[in-house]
């Protein structure tokens, strides 16, 4: 449930040239295909739609120029790994996982001379929040991951302690949002919406926060360091699912979940049989119990944060 309102992210951001030829390569049951579909279009520029971002590399020695195509880092480094990207883009912006330095090189290398942006935002937020461009920041030590950046227009990003207040640069608080992008709600679950969307005690009379589980903080610059989960949520291809990563280290797994997800009971198995010994220890198990992080506060778990 939006208010229909589309995000900062678009042509304030990359422009109408930035926008004119934008290759869709994500699903329509995924939130960013919000951004590569209509956000071209509203500013006079064309889609080019096609399966998925793996297609970017079925076009050997084609000449396929694009302004920008987008992806979920992980599958964005499944096409790197096919050895040809056959698209030639002016952007590329990466969303929907956390995005590390190596990954950054990667495209870099890859694609000599594009423009990259790492953009953050749960779909509460009416899919983006956030925005990195490195074309902002060259100096950046490539042993570091990039932020999340900083608000979008018309987004309110605050990084708040247990109790609500803000804390300082450089210490870890939740990500909250406000701000006209806010979603009003989940459909039919009236407790679970009242749970994530309180008040807004730094906005005017009315105004709602969204409280994300995302921990983060600033930077002495004004950005925000993405710096994991406050649960031990995790994504499957980008989709939220439950932890099996937070467990046992071990190499990154496909998985896929195997019954319906909630805070009580939670199962990951495994897809592959090729896995490691510690990966045996860890896919395919039942994580029983509550949330019990102070910032967890789903009605469903019954675990209430403290104030």
């Amino acid at each position: 449930m939006h208010r229909g309102r589309p995000d900062g992210v678009g042509g304030k951001d990359f422009g109408a040239t930035g926008l004119s030829t934008v290759v869709a390569s994500t699903s329509l049951n995924f939130d960013v295909s919000v951004f590569e579909i209509l956000c071209p279009l509203m500013v006079g520029g064309r889609i080019e739609v096609v399966r998925d971002v793996l297609a970017l590399g079925e076009r050997p020695g084609a000449d396929w120029p694009a302004s920008l195509v987008g992806g979920v880092p992980s599958a964005f480094a499944q096409l790197l790994a096919q050895g040809s990207v056959s698209v030639t883009p002016e952007h590329v912006v990466l969303a929907g996982e956390a995005l590390t330095a190596k990954a950054v090189r990667d495209v870099r290398t890859a694609l000599p001379g594009v423009k990259i942006a790492n953009i953050y935002g749960p779909t509460e937020a009416t899919v983006y929040a956030t925005a990195w461009h490195d074309r902002d920041d060259q100096n950046r030590g490539t042993d570091r991951n990039p932020p999340i950046g900083r608000p979008i227009a018309n987004t309110k990003a605050y990084v708040l302690d247990p109790a609500f207040r803000p804390v300082p640069p450089g210490v870890t608080g939740q990500l909250c949002l406000g701000g006209n992008g806010l979603a009003r709600g989940y459909l039919n679950r009236g407790g679970l919406t009242a749970d994530r969307f309180v008040a807004d005690p730094f906005g005017p009379a009315g105004s709602r926060m969204y409280l994300t589980g995302d921990l983060v903080r600033w930077t002495a610059a004004g950005e925000l360091e993405y710096l994991g989960r406050a649960d031990h949520q995790v994504k499957i291809r980008a989709s939220v699912s439950s932890s099996a990563r937070s467990r046992t280290p071990c190499a990154p797994i496909p998985v896929s979940p195997t019954r319906s997800w909630s805070c009580a009971r939670r199962t990951a198995t495994s897809a592959s049989s090729a896995t490691s010994s510690a990966t045996s220890a860890t896919s395919g198990r039942t994580w029983p119990g509550r949330c019990r992080s102070t910032w967890c506060r789903p009605a469903s778990c019954g675990w209430t944060s403290s104030r």
